[in-house]
């Protein structure tokens, strides 16, 4: 599985008797060892040595685990009240209390705590994720009214207020995911067809009609159309049927509830197709329910084995499944239920995709909506192949780990029957927004740059002790330096303000995309057309070399390589370990045509030197293709 790790940075070395740092408790937490990673933040937090950021960080991460994953809010909220004394971070403070405040159903002390967590936001990323939080939670109190049947006055200050807010806030950010589907459940409240049009394409990131697929949506223009007229009332029944169906269709299932429950108070439909989304999304929310429960019992299993858990796990969604099946339409009589027939009907009538499998050493689901099929031609050195490329999206679960990992990582796709490959949309959407802000947010430059300077030294330290050991300094330079690279080349051709934004979002997604979908994948639908049967770390490993290579853009795509699992004995860990030999072997051979090499250092920290085109060329000369 490919795995999109934008937001942290993790050493990936064993612990050693020197004192903790932060760094090895991220690690330690994205091994996802809950109770090393929990005792590591613990130190730290406590610990007066430690600089009063990591402390706040530690603190806030403490706090985060006892609410999310032990279940002990009033631990969590003391612990955040003993944060609350380092003056560092606390604007993320506020917003952990927000969501701790938020999961108990306390909306108007959660939205009091985000707007504290605004005004003390001292960066684009800190204001950023507090301005989001407040408008989510503004959104989710108006829609658990709704949902609950109560009489909901749009008219209020309280949600004109929240909706001019919500209009300020996208206005500048087009292409923000998170933002955009905000603003289309805001729109569909207020019966404002076209900023509930704009919300709907933003999130997509589509700017034309015609640029919209028809495995997303087969008929654009009528649902615009609907949309536009939605608070008409010549043919609003039927205007609202097709906004239903069309949300429904394009994976906003819920929104499609939502926009029912407002035109509706009964909570049916005589109209079979709405009705069936209605007890879909029941289904979904009661599947997720259980899902994370069980993710919770992983954590702390009490009395029961894994494997008791495990088949609990699996008689409660199939229980869940069946009973959907027995109540949704039918043209005919009620077929017979068996899980191969709910899995390709679901994806037939929902275009639902399950996976029930291990990841990353845990069992869990991984379950989305398709918004995009297609099929794609993949040509690497003189050999080619076709291969199905399959893009989903709002995710009711991607594993154990996307839920344990809490935004800070996910799984990003995985291989389908042999034939497919299926990206998870969201572990490539959100990231762009955040490395937008990195490269242009003066608080976050100034924090990226004393990171390197702090920690370069470091890295030839690990170098000297394993060379092929993970960096954290050269992997954090040879991210920043491409993405400011990139904002520096679209700024050269003119772009400003949104333009500029949106073209470098689209431009960041792009390229990660092509590295690790089309090359990455493309390279085993080569290998597998080519019939050669390796060992997965084999297969990673050749695929691992054309994501680097056939980039535009290769030591950006080079840092899913420097990862922190090098080594460890996943089939990924091991194949960037053997790239990683590689490439310091092919460094050590051609030393002298290496700019500014220096003989007093090790390798492996001064491959930034190394141009475009040695990247490559020691890239292939590793590949048996090549």
């Amino acid at each position: 599985m490919k795995l999109y790790i934008p937001l942290i940075l993790l050493f990936s070395c064993a612990f050693s008797p020197k004192p903790e740092t932060i760094q090895e408790a991220h690690n330690s937490y994205f091994q996802m060892d809950h109770k090393s990673s929990y005792d590591l933040y613990t130190h730290i937090f406590q610990d007066s040595s430690h600089s009063p950021v990591d402390r706040a960080s530690a603190g806030i991460v403490k706090a985060k685990m006892e609410w999310m994953l032990y279940q002990d809010n009033d631990k969590a909220m003391q612990t955040l009240s003993s944060v609350a004394t380092i003056p560092e971070e606390k604007s993320r403070q506020l917003q952990l209390k927000a969501r701790i405040l938020k999961s108990q159903g306390n909306y108007a002390e959660a939205i009091h705590s985000a707007q504290l967590a605004m005004d003390e936001a001292t960066s684009d990323l800190d204001k950023y994720g507090a301005e989001t939080m407040m408008a989510k939670y503004y959104l989710n109190s108006f829609t658990s009214s709704i949902s609950a049947g109560k009489n909901f006055d749009r008219g209020t200050n309280e949600f004109k207020n929240a909706y001019d807010f919500m209009i300020k806030l996208a206005e500048p950010r087009q292409g923000d995911v998170e933002i955009a589907n905000l603003l289309l459940g805001y729109a569909l409240i207020a019966g404002d067809g076209e900023k509930a049009f704009d919300g709907w394409m933003s999130y997509y990131r589509l700017t034309q009609l015609n640029q919209i697929h028809p495995s997303l949506l087969k008929n654009p223009e009528e649902f615009k159309t609907a949309l536009l007229s939605m608070d008409s009332t010549s043919h609003q029944n039927e205007a609202n049927k097709i906004i239903i169906l069309g949300l429904a269709e394009s994976g906003f299932n819920h929104y499609a509830r939502l926009y029912f429950d407002l035109h509706n108070k009964s909570g049916q439909s005589n109209d079979h197709q709405i009705n069936d989304i209605l007890l879909y999304t029941s289904f979904l929310d009661d599947i997720k329910e259980k899902t994370e429960d069980y993710y919770l019992k992983t954590v702390t299993p009490g009395s029961f084995s894994e494997q008791e858990l495990k088949d609990q796990y699996l008689q409660s969604m199939i229980a869940s499944a069946q009973n959907l099946w027995k109540n949704i339409s039918w043209d005919e009589e009620t077929p017979p239920f068996s899980r191969e027939a709910f899995t390709k009907e679901s994806r037939k009538r929902f275009k639902a995709v399950f996976k029930m499998l291990m990841a990353n050493g845990y069992f869990g689901l991984h379950m989305g909506h398709i918004v995009l099929d297609d099929t794609r031609t993949i040509s690497q050195y003189d050999q080619n192949a076709v291969f199905n490329y399959v893009s989903i999206d709002h995710m009711v679960s991607n594993g154990y780990s996307g839920w344990f990992w809490d935004g800070r990582a996910e799984t990003g796709g995985w291989a389908d029957d042999g034939e497919s490959f299926l990206q998870v949309r969201s572990a490539y959407s959100h990231g762009p927004v955040r490395s937008w802000i990195k490269v242009t947010d003066s608080v976050e430059i100034a924090k990226t740059q004393e990171f390197i300077e702090n920690n370069w030294q470091k890295d030839d330290s690990l170098a000297l002790d394993n060379p092929y050991s993970y960096l954290p300094a050269l992997s954090k330079r040879l991210n920043y330096d491409s993405e400011k690279d990139i904002l520096d080349s679209l700024r050269g051709t003119g772009l400003a303000g949104a333009q500029l934004r949106l073209s470098f979002i689209n431009r960041i997604e792009e390229l990660n995309q092509e590295s690790s979908i089309y090359a990455h994948e493309g390279r085993h639908a080569i290998d597998k057309k080519n019939g050669y049967n390796k060992r997965s770390k084999e297969l990673e490993f050749t695929a691992k070399l054309s994501e680097v290579y056939f980039s535009a853009k290769p030591k950006y795509a080079f840092t899913a390589v420097l990862s922190p699992n090098i080594g460890d004995d996943t089939s990924h860990g091991q194949a960037n370990l053997k790239l990683i030999k590689g490439l310091v072997s092919w460094m050590k051979n051609h030393k002298d045509e290496i700019e500014n090499f220096d003989e007093e250092r090790p390798l492996l920290p001064q491959m930034d030197k190394l141009t475009d085109d040695q990247l490559r060329a020691a890239m292939r000369s590793m590949d048996p293709l090549g």
